[in-house]
């Protein structure tokens, strides 16, 4: 039997099989809640980089307004934004109103991730639930620009949005990228497509 024979055999026998065999690898039950760590690998980045950020990304503001936040030189409302990922990180070019560059922030990809998971309607009964989820990175942020600082400072990129068990770019819907420490304090975020 020639190998293009046996791997449309094999295509057959797939297709006989009852839909619910292997239709649910990535379903989810109700009442669903999990939390785990696991390695970063090229799979992962691959579907973050299926993803791209809609302008505008907004800085996050409290009562205080801008007073509150630091790290930032001239800091705004809203930046035009482009994101790039690959291996090494995440790097987020920030721009005005205008389209003048503001700076850029380098989040350096840690080793590993936490995904995270709710079904946040336990109690309906009927269909697959809908998980709210978040990919989480903690590491290291460079800025220049006006989020030049003297040295790395820690921070966390979020991915967030609803979907199933299995991480791909349907389940992104939201970022937000928090930097907090050595006198910065502040959050951009925006929306993904």
């Amino acid at each position: 039997m020639t190998e293009i024979a046996k791997f449309f055999g094999g295509c057959i026998a797939l297709a006989m099989l009852p839909q619910s065999a292997f239709a649910c690898a990535c379903c989810a039950e109700r009442g669903e809640r999990f939390l785990y760590k696991s390695e970063l690998g090229h799979w992962e980045l691959s579907e973050m980089a299926a993803v791209r950020a809609a302008s505008p990304a907004q800085l996050f503001v409290s009562a205080c307004d801008l007073e509150c936040v630091s790290g930032i030189s001239n800091p705004l409302y809203e930046y035009g934004v482009e994101v790039a990922v690959s291996e090494a990180g995440v790097d987020f070019d920030l721009s005005d109103e205008a389209g003048r560059f503001r700076g850029t922030l380098s989040f350096d990809l840690p080793a590993e991730y936490t995904y995270f998971g709710v079904d946040p309607e336990p109690g309906k009964s009927e269909g697959e639930p809908l998980l709210f989820t978040e990919i989480r990175f903690k590491g290291d942020v460079y800025g220049s620009g006006d989020f030049a600082g003297t040295k790395a400072v820690e921070a966390e990129l979020i991915y967030s949005g609803f979907g199933n068990m299995c991480i791909g770019p349907g389940n992104f819907a939201n970022w937000s990228l928090n930097v907090v420490g050595d006198g910065n304090e502040y959050r951009l975020f925006g929306a993904l497509e």
